[in-house]
Protein backbone atom coordinates (compact mmCIF):
# COMPACT_ATOMS: atom_id res chain seq x y z
CA UNK A 1 0.00 0.00 0.00
CA UNK A 2 1.47 3.24 -0.99
CA UNK A 3 2.55 5.79 1.14
CA UNK A 4 -0.57 8.23 -0.74
CA UNK A 5 -3.40 5.60 -0.23
CA UNK A 6 -2.16 5.24 3.77
CA UNK A 7 -2.50 9.03 4.45
CA UNK A 8 -5.70 9.48 2.47
CA UNK A 9 -7.29 7.06 4.83
CA UNK A 10 -5.90 8.51 7.83
CA UNK A 11 -7.83 11.33 6.48
CA UNK A 12 -10.93 10.35 6.06
CA UNK A 13 -10.73 8.82 9.14
CA UNK A 14 -9.72 11.80 11.48
CA UNK A 15 -12.30 13.58 9.51
CA UNK A 16 -15.11 10.66 10.57
CA UNK A 17 -13.57 10.45 14.24
CA UNK A 18 -13.87 14.55 14.17
CA UNK A 19 -17.34 14.82 12.97
CA UNK A 20 -18.64 11.73 14.97
CA UNK A 21 -17.20 13.44 18.24
CA UNK A 22 -18.61 16.75 17.41
CA UNK A 23 -21.87 15.43 17.06
CA UNK A 24 -21.62 13.16 20.23
CA UNK A 25 -20.69 16.64 22.14
CA UNK A 26 -24.02 18.49 19.89
CA UNK A 27 -25.94 15.94 20.87
CA UNK A 28 -24.67 16.38 24.60
CA UNK A 29 -25.25 20.12 24.64
CA UNK A 30 -28.73 19.86 23.12
CA UNK A 31 -29.10 17.02 25.80
CA UNK A 32 -28.69 19.25 28.54
CA UNK A 33 -30.00 22.10 27.48
CA UNK A 34 -33.76 20.15 27.09
CA UNK A 35 -33.14 18.61 30.95
CA UNK A 36 -32.33 22.62 32.11
CA UNK A 37 -35.93 23.25 30.80
CA UNK A 38 -37.65 20.23 32.31
CA UNK A 39 -35.87 20.72 35.74
CA UNK A 40 -37.74 24.38 35.48
CA UNK A 41 -41.22 22.86 34.58
CA UNK A 42 -40.63 20.52 37.66
CA UNK A 43 -39.50 23.19 39.29
CA UNK A 44 -42.51 25.72 38.27
CA UNK A 45 -44.92 22.61 38.97
CA UNK A 46 -43.67 21.88 42.58
CA UNK A 47 -44.73 25.83 42.95
CA UNK A 48 -47.63 26.21 41.00
CA UNK A 49 -50.00 27.10 44.46
CA UNK A 50 -47.37 29.84 45.54
CA UNK A 51 -48.63 33.41 44.24
CA UNK A 52 -46.00 33.98 40.88
CA UNK A 53 -42.95 36.74 42.10
CA UNK A 54 -42.22 37.36 38.14
CA UNK A 55 -43.50 36.44 34.95
CA UNK A 56 -39.93 36.12 32.56
CA UNK A 57 -40.56 36.70 29.29
CA UNK A 58 -38.26 37.24 26.73
CA UNK A 59 -38.14 38.56 23.22
CA UNK A 60 -36.30 37.24 20.19
CA UNK A 61 -35.46 40.06 17.37
CA UNK A 62 -33.29 40.02 14.32
CA UNK A 63 -32.10 43.04 14.43
CA UNK A 64 -32.87 45.68 16.85
CA UNK A 65 -32.01 48.81 14.72
CA UNK A 66 -34.92 51.62 14.28
CA UNK A 67 -37.05 50.71 11.73
CA UNK A 68 -41.01 50.24 12.50
CA UNK A 69 -41.07 46.70 13.34
CA UNK A 70 -37.95 47.71 15.76
CA UNK A 71 -39.79 50.69 17.29
CA UNK A 72 -42.79 48.29 17.94
CA UNK A 73 -40.97 45.56 19.89
CA UNK A 74 -38.98 48.01 22.12
CA UNK A 75 -42.93 49.93 22.65
CA UNK A 76 -44.52 46.48 23.42
CA UNK A 77 -41.55 45.37 25.71
CA UNK A 78 -41.77 48.73 27.81
CA UNK A 79 -45.45 48.58 27.92
CA UNK A 80 -44.99 45.12 28.99
CA UNK A 81 -42.59 45.66 31.80
CA UNK A 82 -44.59 48.64 32.60
CA UNK A 83 -47.77 47.42 33.30
CA UNK A 84 -49.34 47.06 36.97
CA UNK A 85 -51.43 43.89 36.60
CA UNK A 86 -48.55 41.05 36.63
CA UNK A 87 -44.37 41.75 37.95
CA UNK A 88 -43.11 40.86 34.67
CA UNK A 89 -39.10 40.43 33.94
CA UNK A 90 -38.44 41.14 30.26
CA UNK A 91 -35.23 40.56 28.04
CA UNK A 92 -34.84 41.04 24.46
CA UNK A 93 -32.48 38.86 22.83
CA UNK A 94 -31.50 39.52 18.93
CA UNK A 95 -28.94 38.91 16.53
CA UNK A 96 -27.74 42.42 15.84
CA UNK A 97 -27.73 45.68 18.22
CA UNK A 98 -25.38 49.04 17.68
CA UNK A 99 -25.93 51.17 19.96
CA UNK A 100 -25.39 54.28 17.76
CA UNK A 101 -28.24 53.05 15.82
CA UNK A 102 -30.57 51.92 17.95
CA UNK A 103 -33.54 53.60 20.03
CA UNK A 104 -32.48 54.71 23.73
CA UNK A 105 -34.71 52.37 25.45
CA UNK A 106 -32.57 49.76 24.49
CA UNK A 107 -29.07 51.72 25.28
CA UNK A 108 -30.14 53.35 28.31
CA UNK A 109 -30.62 50.80 30.85
CA UNK A 110 -34.44 50.74 30.29
CA UNK A 111 -34.81 47.80 28.60
CA UNK A 112 -32.12 44.35 28.98
CA UNK A 113 -30.98 43.40 25.87
CA UNK A 114 -28.67 40.17 24.95
CA UNK A 115 -26.83 39.58 21.49
CA UNK A 116 -26.43 36.07 20.14
CA UNK A 117 -25.34 34.41 17.24
CA UNK A 118 -23.78 37.76 16.23
CA UNK A 119 -21.01 36.06 14.92
CA UNK A 120 -22.97 34.48 12.11
CA UNK A 121 -22.70 35.84 8.81
CA UNK A 122 -26.20 38.38 7.84
CA UNK A 123 -25.81 37.47 4.06
CA UNK A 124 -23.13 35.03 1.51
CA UNK A 125 -21.80 37.49 -0.38
CA UNK A 126 -25.08 39.53 -0.22
CA UNK A 127 -26.55 36.64 -1.08
CA UNK A 128 -29.10 34.32 0.63
CA UNK A 129 -30.38 37.00 3.46
CA UNK A 130 -32.92 35.13 4.46
CA UNK A 131 -31.78 31.98 4.84
CA UNK A 132 -28.72 33.84 6.83
CA UNK A 133 -31.54 35.40 9.56
CA UNK A 134 -32.86 31.95 9.30
CA UNK A 135 -29.86 30.28 10.81
CA UNK A 136 -29.35 33.14 12.85
CA UNK A 137 -32.15 33.36 14.84
CA UNK A 138 -32.33 29.39 15.23
CA UNK A 139 -28.93 29.80 17.00
CA UNK A 140 -30.14 32.30 19.28
CA UNK A 141 -33.44 30.70 19.65
CA UNK A 142 -31.36 27.84 21.18
CA UNK A 143 -28.94 30.22 22.65
CA UNK A 144 -32.12 31.67 24.67
CA UNK A 145 -33.35 28.44 26.18
CA UNK A 146 -29.26 27.52 27.02
CA UNK A 147 -29.16 30.67 28.93
CA UNK A 148 -33.18 30.95 30.24
CA UNK A 149 -34.70 27.41 31.06
CA UNK A 150 -37.17 28.83 33.51
CA UNK A 151 -38.89 31.78 30.60
CA UNK A 152 -42.62 31.49 31.35
CA UNK A 153 -43.28 33.11 27.59
CA UNK A 154 -41.95 33.74 24.65
CA UNK A 155 -42.51 36.90 21.71
CA UNK A 156 -41.05 35.93 18.48
CA UNK A 157 -41.64 38.66 15.51
CA UNK A 158 -40.66 38.81 11.86
CA UNK A 159 -38.60 35.53 11.70
CA UNK A 160 -41.08 32.38 12.16
CA UNK A 161 -37.73 29.43 12.09
CA UNK A 162 -36.81 30.49 15.84
CA UNK A 163 -40.42 28.55 16.74
CA UNK A 164 -39.63 25.57 15.86
CA UNK A 165 -36.62 25.74 17.94
CA UNK A 166 -38.11 26.57 20.94
CA UNK A 167 -41.18 24.19 20.69
CA UNK A 168 -37.92 21.28 20.22
CA UNK A 169 -36.37 22.57 23.76
CA UNK A 170 -38.85 24.14 25.51
CA UNK A 171 -42.43 22.29 24.24
CA UNK A 172 -44.36 23.63 26.92
CA UNK A 173 -43.46 27.25 27.29
CA UNK A 174 -45.89 29.58 25.22
CA UNK A 175 -44.40 31.27 22.28
CA UNK A 176 -46.16 33.79 20.96
CA UNK A 177 -45.90 35.19 17.37
CA UNK A 178 -46.25 38.75 16.76
CA UNK A 179 -46.73 38.53 12.71
CA UNK A 180 -45.60 42.47 11.26
CA UNK A 181 -46.50 40.91 7.82
CA UNK A 182 -45.48 37.58 5.99
CA UNK A 183 -41.57 37.73 5.39
CA UNK A 184 -42.05 35.98 1.67
CA UNK A 185 -44.23 39.11 0.63
CA UNK A 186 -41.13 41.85 1.64
CA UNK A 187 -39.16 39.89 -1.03
CA UNK A 188 -37.42 42.79 -2.68
CA UNK A 189 -37.43 40.59 -5.63
CA UNK A 190 -41.22 41.33 -6.23
CA UNK A 191 -42.76 43.52 -8.82
CA UNK A 192 -46.16 45.38 -7.67
CA UNK A 193 -48.04 42.63 -8.54
CA UNK A 194 -46.37 40.62 -6.45
CA UNK A 195 -45.11 37.85 -8.93
CA UNK A 196 -41.76 36.71 -8.02
CA UNK A 197 -38.51 37.98 -10.03
CA UNK A 198 -35.26 35.38 -10.31
CA UNK A 199 -32.38 37.56 -9.01
CA UNK A 200 -29.86 34.23 -9.60
CA UNK A 201 -30.47 31.14 -11.01
CA UNK A 202 -32.24 28.82 -8.69
CA UNK A 203 -33.68 31.68 -6.89
CA UNK A 204 -37.16 30.55 -7.57
CA UNK A 205 -36.32 27.28 -5.75
CA UNK A 206 -34.52 28.82 -2.93
CA UNK A 207 -37.95 31.45 -2.31
CA UNK A 208 -40.17 28.37 -2.31
CA UNK A 209 -37.99 26.75 0.68
CA UNK A 210 -37.83 29.89 2.42
CA UNK A 211 -41.54 30.16 2.23
CA UNK A 212 -42.35 26.59 3.37
CA UNK A 213 -39.73 27.13 6.42
CA UNK A 214 -41.56 30.21 7.49
CA UNK A 215 -45.11 28.52 7.09
CA UNK A 216 -43.76 25.61 8.99
CA UNK A 217 -42.27 27.69 11.64
CA UNK A 218 -45.55 29.73 12.08
CA UNK A 219 -47.19 26.50 12.78
CA UNK A 220 -45.17 26.00 15.95
CA UNK A 221 -46.43 29.21 17.75
CA UNK A 222 -48.70 28.40 20.69
CA UNK A 223 -50.78 32.08 19.16
CA UNK A 224 -49.98 34.15 16.47
CA UNK A 225 -51.01 38.07 16.95
CA UNK A 226 -50.95 40.20 14.05
CA UNK A 227 -49.98 44.00 13.94
CA UNK A 228 -53.72 45.05 11.96
CA UNK A 229 -56.60 43.46 10.52
CA UNK A 230 -54.67 44.15 7.31
CA UNK A 231 -51.88 42.04 8.15
CA UNK A 232 -54.02 39.27 9.54
CA UNK A 233 -56.17 39.19 6.15
CA UNK A 234 -52.86 38.79 4.26
CA UNK A 235 -51.31 36.35 6.92
CA UNK A 236 -54.38 33.98 6.67
CA UNK A 237 -54.38 34.17 2.65
CA UNK A 238 -50.42 33.19 3.06
CA UNK A 239 -50.47 30.83 5.07
CA UNK A 240 -53.91 29.14 5.98
CA UNK A 241 -52.13 26.50 8.05
CA UNK A 242 -52.15 28.85 11.30
CA UNK A 243 -55.58 29.54 10.91
CA UNK A 244 -56.38 28.32 14.57
CA UNK A 245 -53.63 30.03 15.76
CA UNK A 246 -54.48 33.41 14.86
CA UNK A 247 -56.18 35.82 17.35
CA UNK A 248 -59.43 37.38 16.28
CA UNK A 249 -58.68 40.87 17.91
CA UNK A 250 -55.31 42.44 16.19
CA UNK A 251 -52.31 44.07 18.78
CA UNK A 252 -52.12 47.24 17.98
CA UNK A 253 -48.40 48.59 18.02
CA UNK A 254 -48.51 51.25 21.14
CA UNK A 255 -47.03 55.17 20.20
CA UNK A 256 -44.07 56.32 22.24
CA UNK A 257 -45.12 58.82 24.84
CA UNK A 258 -44.04 62.31 23.86
CA UNK A 259 -39.85 63.17 24.61
CA UNK A 260 -39.24 65.58 26.75
CA UNK A 261 -37.12 68.57 24.54
CA UNK A 262 -34.83 69.72 26.79
CA UNK A 263 -33.82 73.65 27.32
CA UNK A 264 -30.73 73.57 25.98
CA UNK A 265 -30.44 71.59 22.49
CA UNK A 266 -27.29 70.12 20.51
CA UNK A 267 -26.37 72.38 17.28
CA UNK A 268 -28.22 69.80 14.95
CA UNK A 269 -31.27 70.00 16.98
CA UNK A 270 -31.15 73.03 17.23
CA UNK A 271 -30.60 73.65 13.49
CA UNK A 272 -33.74 71.47 12.92
CA UNK A 273 -36.06 73.27 15.28
CA UNK A 274 -35.15 76.79 14.12
CA UNK A 275 -35.96 75.53 10.20
CA UNK A 276 -39.05 73.42 11.58
CA UNK A 277 -40.33 76.37 13.20
CA UNK A 278 -39.50 78.74 10.30
CA UNK A 279 -41.70 76.85 7.61
CA UNK A 280 -44.77 75.60 7.16
CA UNK A 281 -43.16 71.90 7.23
CA UNK A 282 -43.73 68.47 5.89
CA UNK A 283 -42.23 65.79 7.16
CA UNK A 284 -41.48 62.10 5.60
CA UNK A 285 -40.49 59.63 8.18
CA UNK A 286 -39.06 56.29 6.21
CA UNK A 287 -36.29 54.22 6.25
CA UNK A 288 -34.54 54.84 3.05
CA UNK A 289 -35.98 51.85 0.67
CA UNK A 290 -37.16 52.40 -2.55
CA UNK A 291 -40.54 49.95 -1.13
CA UNK A 292 -41.51 53.23 0.90
CA UNK A 293 -41.86 55.54 -2.17
CA UNK A 294 -40.39 58.89 -1.01
CA UNK A 295 -40.20 59.76 -4.07
CA UNK A 296 -44.21 60.67 -4.11
CA UNK A 297 -43.88 63.12 -1.19
CA UNK A 298 -40.94 64.76 -2.82
CA UNK A 299 -43.14 65.17 -6.08
CA UNK A 300 -46.59 65.87 -4.22
CA UNK A 301 -44.93 68.62 -2.40
CA UNK A 302 -43.03 69.79 -5.61
CA UNK A 303 -46.35 69.95 -7.12
CA UNK A 304 -47.78 71.92 -3.83
CA UNK A 305 -45.44 74.74 -3.69
CA UNK A 306 -46.54 75.52 -7.47
CA UNK A 307 -49.50 76.32 -6.88
CA UNK A 308 -50.84 79.62 -6.85
CA UNK A 309 -53.70 79.43 -5.49
CA UNK A 310 -52.03 78.45 -2.05
CA UNK A 311 -51.12 81.08 0.61
CA UNK A 312 -49.01 79.96 2.75
CA UNK A 313 -48.86 81.75 6.68
CA UNK A 314 -45.00 80.16 6.27
CA UNK A 315 -42.41 79.09 3.56
CA UNK A 316 -43.36 75.89 2.47
CA UNK A 317 -40.66 73.33 3.41
CA UNK A 318 -40.33 69.26 3.45
CA UNK A 319 -37.69 67.08 5.57
CA UNK A 320 -37.20 63.28 4.24
CA UNK A 321 -36.19 61.65 6.99
CA UNK A 322 -35.13 58.05 7.31
CA UNK A 323 -33.40 55.05 9.14
CA UNK A 324 -29.97 54.69 7.00
CA UNK A 325 -27.70 52.34 7.36
CA UNK A 326 -24.23 52.53 5.95
CA UNK A 327 -23.47 48.30 5.29
CA UNK A 328 -26.52 48.75 3.71
CA UNK A 329 -26.34 49.51 -0.16
CA UNK A 330 -30.00 50.62 -1.11
CA UNK A 331 -29.83 52.66 1.93
CA UNK A 332 -26.84 54.56 -0.06
CA UNK A 333 -27.91 54.35 -3.10
CA UNK A 334 -31.83 55.32 -3.06
CA UNK A 335 -31.06 58.41 -0.17
CA UNK A 336 -28.08 59.71 -2.95
CA UNK A 337 -30.94 58.86 -5.78
CA UNK A 338 -33.64 60.85 -4.12
CA UNK A 339 -30.86 63.96 -3.36
CA UNK A 340 -30.35 64.18 -7.19
CA UNK A 341 -33.79 64.17 -8.01
CA UNK A 342 -35.20 66.61 -5.84
CA UNK A 343 -32.30 68.81 -6.31
CA UNK A 344 -31.23 68.53 -9.80
CA UNK A 345 -34.09 67.09 -11.50
CA UNK A 346 -37.08 68.88 -10.20
CA UNK A 347 -34.87 72.03 -8.97
CA UNK A 348 -36.16 72.19 -5.51
CA UNK A 349 -34.25 74.46 -3.90
CA UNK A 350 -31.55 73.20 -1.13
CA UNK A 351 -33.68 75.79 1.32
CA UNK A 352 -37.18 73.88 0.62
CA UNK A 353 -35.60 71.00 1.62
CA UNK A 354 -33.88 68.45 3.95
CA UNK A 355 -32.50 65.52 4.02
CA UNK A 356 -31.46 63.56 7.76
CA UNK A 357 -30.45 60.21 8.80
CA UNK A 358 -30.74 58.26 11.95
CA UNK A 359 -32.23 61.23 13.64
CA UNK A 360 -32.29 61.17 17.15
CA UNK A 361 -35.19 60.76 19.87
CA UNK A 362 -34.79 64.87 20.73
CA UNK A 363 -34.70 65.59 16.86
CA UNK A 364 -37.57 63.18 16.33
CA UNK A 365 -39.47 64.77 19.03
CA UNK A 366 -38.62 68.26 17.74
CA UNK A 367 -39.48 67.53 14.13
CA UNK A 368 -42.96 66.11 15.01
CA UNK A 369 -44.22 68.35 17.66
CA UNK A 370 -43.44 71.23 15.62
CA UNK A 371 -44.10 70.12 11.84
CA UNK A 372 -47.23 71.14 10.00
CA UNK A 373 -48.52 67.55 8.39
CA UNK A 374 -47.02 63.95 8.00
CA UNK A 375 -46.80 62.69 4.54
CA UNK A 376 -46.72 59.08 4.53
CA UNK A 377 -46.36 57.30 1.62
CA UNK A 378 -45.58 53.53 1.73
CA UNK A 379 -48.23 51.20 -0.46
CA UNK A 380 -49.90 47.90 1.20
CA UNK A 381 -48.08 49.06 4.67
CA UNK A 382 -48.95 46.35 7.17
CA UNK A 383 -49.13 49.41 9.89
CA UNK A 384 -47.05 52.19 9.52
CA UNK A 385 -45.86 53.69 13.28
CA UNK A 386 -45.00 57.21 11.93
CA UNK A 387 -48.47 58.53 11.33
CA UNK A 388 -49.93 57.46 14.82
CA UNK A 389 -46.38 59.57 16.15
CA UNK A 390 -48.11 62.47 14.42
CA UNK A 391 -51.07 61.58 15.98
CA UNK A 392 -50.44 61.90 19.40
CA UNK A 393 -48.46 64.99 18.40
CA UNK A 394 -52.07 66.49 17.26
CA UNK A 395 -50.97 66.56 13.45
CA UNK A 396 -52.65 65.61 10.65
CA UNK A 397 -51.30 62.67 8.13
CA UNK A 398 -51.90 62.34 4.67
CA UNK A 399 -51.26 58.56 3.73
CA UNK A 400 -52.03 56.22 1.03
CA UNK A 401 -55.91 55.07 1.20
CA UNK A 402 -54.73 51.08 1.92
CA UNK A 403 -53.20 48.99 3.79
CA UNK A 404 -52.48 50.07 8.13
CA UNK A 405 -53.42 53.61 7.49
CA UNK A 406 -57.05 52.74 6.99
CA UNK A 407 -57.11 51.45 10.33
CA UNK A 408 -54.78 54.27 12.04
CA UNK A 409 -55.72 56.98 10.26
CA UNK A 410 -59.36 56.61 8.99
CA UNK A 411 -60.56 57.76 5.86
CA UNK A 412 -62.19 61.37 6.18
CA UNK A 413 -64.81 60.48 3.57
CA UNK A 414 -65.92 57.34 5.45
CA UNK A 415 -65.61 57.93 9.33
CA UNK A 416 -65.09 62.30 9.71
CA UNK A 417 -65.35 62.24 12.95
CA UNK A 418 -62.67 59.91 13.37
CA UNK A 419 -60.39 60.53 10.88
CA UNK A 420 -56.72 61.48 11.91
CA UNK A 421 -55.89 62.87 8.34
CA UNK A 422 -56.30 62.46 4.45
CA UNK A 423 -56.40 59.23 2.86
CA UNK A 424 -55.53 59.66 -0.91
CA UNK A 425 -54.27 57.09 -3.93
CA UNK A 426 -50.87 57.08 -4.51
CA UNK A 427 -50.44 59.55 -6.69
CA UNK A 428 -48.65 62.83 -7.01
CA UNK A 429 -52.09 64.39 -7.87
CA UNK A 430 -53.82 62.98 -5.20
CA UNK A 431 -51.27 63.98 -2.46
CA UNK A 432 -50.99 67.22 -3.41
CA UNK A 433 -54.69 67.97 -2.99
CA UNK A 434 -54.92 66.51 0.05
CA UNK A 435 -51.19 68.40 1.46
CA UNK A 436 -52.80 71.93 -0.24
CA UNK A 437 -56.27 71.02 1.50
CA UNK A 438 -54.94 71.13 4.86
CA UNK A 439 -52.90 74.53 3.88
CA UNK A 440 -56.29 75.74 2.87
CA UNK A 441 -58.51 74.69 4.92
CA UNK A 442 -57.36 75.23 8.64
CA UNK A 443 -60.90 74.50 10.57
CA UNK A 444 -60.46 70.43 8.56
CA UNK A 445 -56.83 71.02 9.55
CA UNK A 446 -57.35 71.59 13.47
CA UNK A 447 -60.00 69.12 13.45
CA UNK A 448 -57.94 66.38 12.22
CA UNK A 449 -55.30 66.78 14.66
CA UNK A 450 -57.71 66.82 17.52
CA UNK A 451 -59.28 63.79 16.87
CA UNK A 452 -55.77 61.84 15.54
CA UNK A 453 -54.79 63.01 19.46
CA UNK A 454 -57.49 61.22 20.86
CA UNK A 455 -58.23 58.03 18.92
CA UNK A 456 -53.91 57.97 19.96
CA UNK A 457 -53.97 58.18 23.30
CA UNK A 458 -56.57 55.52 23.39
CA UNK A 459 -56.42 52.98 21.11
CA UNK A 460 -52.81 52.94 20.65
CA UNK A 461 -51.45 53.80 24.09
CA UNK A 462 -48.82 51.58 25.45
CA UNK A 463 -50.68 51.07 28.48
CA UNK A 464 -53.63 49.79 26.27
CA UNK A 465 -50.62 47.79 24.79
CA UNK A 466 -49.47 46.41 28.13
CA UNK A 467 -52.84 45.40 29.75
CA UNK A 468 -53.54 43.34 26.39
CA UNK A 469 -50.06 41.62 26.42
CA UNK A 470 -50.04 40.83 29.98
CA UNK A 471 -53.54 39.65 29.32
CA UNK A 472 -52.65 36.67 26.48
CA UNK A 473 -49.46 35.88 28.14
CA UNK A 474 -51.32 35.11 31.14
CA UNK A 475 -54.15 32.95 29.76
CA UNK A 476 -51.51 30.96 27.63
CA UNK A 477 -49.24 30.45 30.66
CA UNK A 478 -52.24 29.44 32.76
CA UNK A 479 -52.96 26.52 29.65
CA UNK A 480 -48.90 26.05 29.81
CA UNK A 481 -49.16 25.11 34.04
CA UNK A 482 -51.80 22.51 33.07
CA UNK A 483 -50.10 21.01 30.71
CA UNK A 484 -46.86 20.49 32.38
CA UNK A 485 -48.82 19.23 35.16
CA UNK A 486 -50.51 16.90 33.51
CA UNK A 487 -47.54 15.68 31.39
CA UNK A 488 -45.42 15.26 34.99
CA UNK A 489 -48.19 13.39 36.56
CA UNK A 490 -48.51 10.98 33.30
CA UNK A 491 -44.12 10.51 33.17
CA UNK A 492 -44.22 10.03 37.12
CA UNK A 493 -47.11 6.92 36.17
CA UNK A 494 -45.19 5.43 33.44
CA UNK A 495 -42.07 5.53 35.89
CA UNK A 496 -44.13 3.81 38.99
CA UNK A 497 -45.40 1.69 36.81
CA UNK A 498 -42.63 0.50 35.09
CA UNK A 499 -40.91 -0.33 38.71
CA UNK A 500 -43.70 -2.29 39.71
CA UNK A 501 -42.93 -4.55 37.04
Amino acid sequence: MSFLKIFQISTYGLFFIYVFAFSAILNAVFLRCKINVMESYIKRDKEKEKPKEVYKIVFLHPDLGIGGAERLIVDAAVSLQNQKKLPVSVVIVTNRHQPERAFPETVDGTLKVEVRASFLPSSIFGFCKSLCATVRMMCAAFLTCWAYPDTDAFIVDQVSTALPVLDYFAPHTPRLFYCHFPDQLCDGNRKADNTLVARAPGHHNYRKVMNAIEHYGMTKASRVLCNSHFSMDVSLRTFPLIKELVSADPLYPPVTPQVTIPDTLEEPSQRVLNTVTSFTTFVSINRYERKKNIKLAIDAFHETIHRTDLKWDKPPFLIIAGGYDSKLSENKEYEAELRTYALETLKIRDDQISFLRNISAVTKEIILTHMYALIYTPENEHFGIAPVEAMLRGKPVVAVNHGGPVESVKDLLKCPEEAAGILAPPTVKDFSDAMARLVADKTLYAQLGRQGKTRAETEFSTTHCGLKLIEIVEELCSKAEVTISKVLAEKNGTEKKEKKE
